[in-house]
Formats: C-alpha cells, structure tokens, sequence
C-alpha cells in the first residue's frame, strides 16, 4: 500500500524481542528494558502460541513500569486467571523513520496497537473503545510479534 499524501504519515517500526519470563525481567530487568518503549504481556500453556493479553508503553524502563501499583494489581489479576499458564514480557523498540520518538507518538502507537488487535482485551480496557490519534501511520511489527497484524495503516492509503 502507498500513502495518497506521501508526507502527511509516520512510517514506523517496531521491532519485539523475544519473550522474557515476567518474573525474570520484574526481577534481574532486561537489557532490553532500558531503550524499549513498548511491551506486551502474554501468557502461554506449555508450548502452545502465546497469547496477548496486553500493549503498555513507557517513557521510562519496563522494569520500572511493571512495578508500578496498577502493574502489581494487574499481575495478581493475570496470574490468578492464567494460573496454568506461564508470563512473559516481549519488549518493542520504536523506529520512526525520518522523525523522533516522542512520548505522544508512542502514546498513538499503543493505542494503534491495542486498537488493531481484535482478540481478548480485558486488560487493555481504558483505549479499547476510542482511537485519538492526530497523525496518520504504518506501522511495520517485527521479531516476535505474536498474534499482531504485520503492517497497520492508519489514513489514506491506496494499493
């Protein structure tokens, strides 16, 4: 696909690490934590496909971000409902091509992310329902991006 007005969009990537036992990077911390700015928690039985259950962002360290209150709660909540299963942490670095990461743009690329993915979101509740993006994008996922789509567009774009 091709942008209708080539400058009036954000091409950007983002590239997701592997998955990272949730305990292990809660814990020791990541040495992708410090330069990532979005994550995934996802759960998986076994060796069976993993399973997003939620796309945060953070304009600090993963670490940090996983430590916060509403983080703990929605840990606790998360184990007792996947109490089979084991968590995990896939961490995404964003590229913007030709542009800067900004915290507003990893703000509409979280909610891009969340939005575009019509599977389970108990945990992602609060930008379920709204897309407020001001920018147009296509955004390209990477590495280990599980059930996500490949490519996102958001605007005008033609084949």
């Amino acid at each position: 696909m091709k942008a209708i007005y080539k400058n009036d969009f954000w091409k950007v990537s983002v590239d997701w690490k592997d998955p990272t036992l949730y305990e292990d990077v809660l814990e020791n911390g990541h040495e992708c934590c410090e330069d990532s700015q979005l994550y995934m928690i996802t759960a998986a039985f076994g060796k069976n496909k993993h399973k997003i259950l939620y796309i945060g962002k953070t304009t600090k360290s993963i670490s940090h971000r996983l430590k916060q209150p509403d983080h703990k709660l929605r840990h606790l909540k998360m184990s007792g409902d996947y109490s089979r299963h084991k968590l995990y942490i896939t961490m995404g670095k964003i590229r913007v091509e030709g542009g800067k990461v900004t915290p507003k743009r990893i703000d509409q690329i979280e909610s891009l992310l969340i939005y575009s993915f019509d599977d389970f979101h108990k945990y992602n509740g609060s930008k379920i329902n709204k897309l407020n993006l001001s920018e147009h994008y296509e955004v390209q996922n990477k590495g280990e991006f599980h059930a996500l789509p490949e490519k996102i567009y958001l605007g005008l774009f033609k084949n």
